[in-house]
């Protein structure tokens, strides 16, 4: 049966506002779904913004200050946020980076102090690791092994070709007790280096101390040779003078002849022994530097002359001619004595080992540029050979000993002139050719305040 037709048109008629209320209905539950959502995103935004801006992001800043502080970012500061716990931990933060930053200048100091002392020291100084590489090394260490690069991370036998060294460093890091006993050794540079070495605290490594005792050994040896030498020189002519008194007790005395010529003789060696002792004494003064006192203003030409007149009779014995080239040079402070006597000692030296019919050459002049003046003395002699020049200069060393003493050397006239020319400040140096000739040039330098030779 179908509806009565009044019904289905009162339905007909109501459908469409029903379908218009129910839209009405839904758009109204949409909007306050939709209006919902967005408050509720609205709060979350807001929510999460307020906890980015309080707690987030200076957390984050501090975790990130924290990560940079762990890798070394000493001396970094820490924003301190409003929260209570966060800025607490900021503070902490902050101290820990002023405590490290402090304690990293500490280091920092103590390390340029380190380094300072080690390269301020005298001696070489070596330190490796417990497995015997090197770590570190002062510059007295490459100077005296002529190191060019860094030693870091190399054995002792890659550092240097010297099997002492290692060896003082396999005893340390063996367990030696105590510190190595010192041992020796020659470098290929002409060096005499002492090796001693001991354990790190922990034993965590090696120190090794090397000295250079090359000067050392060479004036102990300079020392004994001259006590040797003195003794030598002593002992010639008081052999002689004994020799000839008692040949004069035992009768010869009884000969006029015999006895005035044995007389000239003795007298001849005690001349010697006087000009030996009067040397020494020299030495002895000029060494101690107890003359400095009596420096006054010598004018260096007047003296050239003089030393020139006193030696024209020994060299027109030995047939040696002399020529005498002198500019005016400002007058020198120092000591007119010892002066003289350094000028007549290269005189002297340059007609006794001349040729006959040689020339010796005494110049005198001023080096304007260096401020310098320079004393020459040039001869034709016999000269000297290569591997001598080096000792020249040392007390009683002579190239000829037999020629010396029979020219009636002490050999300390060059000896002397390096002391006096060292005593005023100067230089002295030798340039000779075997069987040509030998220059001897001294430098003295010019007081300030002089010019032209006057004050």
């Amino acid at each position: 049966m179908g509806l009565r037709p009044s019904l289905r048109l009162r339905l007909t008629t109501l459908w469409p506002a029903l379908a218009t209320l129910a839209t009405a209905t839904l758009v109204t539950l949409l909007s306050s779904l939709w209006l919902g959502v967005a408050a509720g995103v609205g709060v979350m935004v807001v929510a999460y913004w307020l906890l980015d801006q309080r707690l987030f992001r200076p957390l984050a800043q501090l975790v990130e200050s924290a990560d940079r502080l762990t890798h070394g970012g000493f001396g970094l500061r820490v924003e301190v946020p409003d929260q209570r716990d966060l800025g607490r931990l900021a503070h902490l933060l902050n101290r820990l980076s002023q405590r490290a930053e402090e304690q990293l200048a500490d280091l920092e100091k103590e390390r340029d102090q380190l380094r300072s002392i080690l390269a301020s020291m005298g001696e070489g100084v070596l330190v490796t690791g417990p497995n015997g590489r090197a770590w570190l090394a002062n510059p007295s260490f490459h100077r005296m092994f002529h190191l060019r690069d860094e030693v870091a991370r190399l054995y002792p036998l890659e550092i240097c070709r010297q099997p002492q060294l290692a060896q003082v460093v396999e005893e340390v890091l063996t367990g030696h007790p105590g510190p190595i006993p010192e041992r020796r050794l020659e470098t290929a540079e002409g060096l005499t280096l002492v090796l001693t070495g001991t354990a790190l605290a922990g034993n965590t490594g090696a120190v090794v101390v090397v000295r250079d005792v090359t000067d050392e050994d060479r004036v102990v040896a300079m020392r004994r040779d001259f006590v040797a030498n003195v003794s030598h020189e002593l002992k010639t002519p008081l052999a002689a003078i004994r020799g000839m008194a008692e040949t004069l007790r035992d009768g010869a005395r009884s000969d006029p002849a015999a006895a005035e010529r044995f007389l000239d003789r003795i007298l001849v060696q005690c001349q010697r022994l006087q000009a030996l002792l009067q040397d020494l004494l020299t030495l002895s003064r000029l060494e101690t530097l107890q003359f400095a006192t009596d420096k006054e203003p010598v004018d260096l030409a007047h003296l050239v002359h003089q030393a020139h007149e006193l030696t024209l009779p020994q060299a027109a014995e030995k047939g040696v001619r002399l020529r005498l080239e002198v500019t005016p040079v400002p007058p020198l402070h120092g000591l007119r004595d010892d002066l003289e006597r350094l000028v007549l000692n290269l005189l002297e030296n340059a007609i006794k080992y001349n040729r006959p019919e040689g020339e010796v050459t005494l110049r005198l002049g001023l080096d304007a540029a260096a401020r310098e003046i320079l004393l020459e003395v040039q001869d034709t002699g016999i000269g000297i050979p290569l591997e001598a020049v080096p000792r020249l200069f040392e007390r009683f060393y002579r190239v000829d000993k037999g020629r010396s003493r029979d020219a009636g050397g002490t050999g300390l006239g060059l000896s002397i002139v390096k002391h006096v020319t060292q005593a005023h400040g100067g230089e002295v140096e030798v340039q000779s050719t075997l069987g040509k000739g030998s220059r001897f040039t001294v430098r003295l330098p010019v007081e300030p305040g002089t010019k032209n030779g006057r004050p």
